[in-house]
């Protein structure tokens, strides 16, 4: 062991315990090694520092990294925490990107009740919801065509009985079972075996309001 214990208030000017390999020399193992029985439990040599125990930071304080953090293990790697975790990218006067990415057809996959996003989200690929999803804004479709869709036969509802009305294309053409509206709304049905379209009500008033205000006809067939 090595005990420097002073008799009065003192101050060291250099290093208690140092290990220097000067300029012409070179080693294959460690400069320093603690081992067990033969094994090592913490090493240093001229490229790196290897612990073999868990290791604690139990002092107040970051702890500083200049490069990757990479895991090794090829099973599984967990961060965990204690307490409500942060993963924060770029200084406060930057706007750095903060990207999770895998390689092939690995997934991100969030195993959490809800996912909340403050502010806006773009997704490039797929967004695969496999549960109820709440959106409190708006959802914005960019690039060319999109879909929205339902699988394996299955009925897709817009609105239940909370909503209100339900505005499709305001501005421009609507389409049905084609792609190229001729007309504000434009339904084509290749169905040789049921009606292009069905109106059908309880109403004490006309099941169907035509109101022609301009110039045209009311019907043309």
């Amino acid at each position: 062991s090595i005990d420097w214990s002073p008799g009065s208030a003192t101050t060291a000017t250099g290093d208690l315990f140092k290990v220097n390999i000067g300029t012409n020399g070179t080693t294959t193992g460690n400069l320093f090694n603690v081992a067990d029985t033969g094994s090592s439990l913490f090493s240093v040599s001229e490229t790196a520092v290897t612990s073999n125990l868990p290791t604690s930071f139990t002092s107040p304080g970051d702890v500083s990294i200049a490069y990757d953090l990479n895991f090794t293990n090829p099973t599984s790697s967990f961060i965990t925490s204690v307490a409500p975790l942060t993963i924060r990218a770029g200084e406060t006067f930057g706007s750095s990107d903060l990207t999770f990415q895998t390689y092939n057809k690995g997934n991100i996959i969030a195993d959490t009740e809800a996912l909340s996003v403050t502010g806006a989200a773009t997704v490039a690929g797929t967004l695969d919801v496999g549960n109820n999803t709440t959106i409190s804004g708006n959802l914005t479709f960019y690039g060319g065509a999109r879909t929205i869709a339902s699988r394996l036969n299955t009925t897709l509802t817009l609105g239940d009985s909370q909503t209100g009305n339900l505005v499709i294309n305001p501005t421009g053409r609507t389409a049905f079972y084609h792609t190229t509206p001729l007309a504000t709304v434009d339904i084509r049905s290749n169905l040789g075996t049921i009606p292009v379209a069905s109106i059908s009500g309880a109403t004490s008033l006309a099941a169907l309001v035509v109101d022609q205000s301009g110039v045209g006809d009311i019907f043309t067939a």
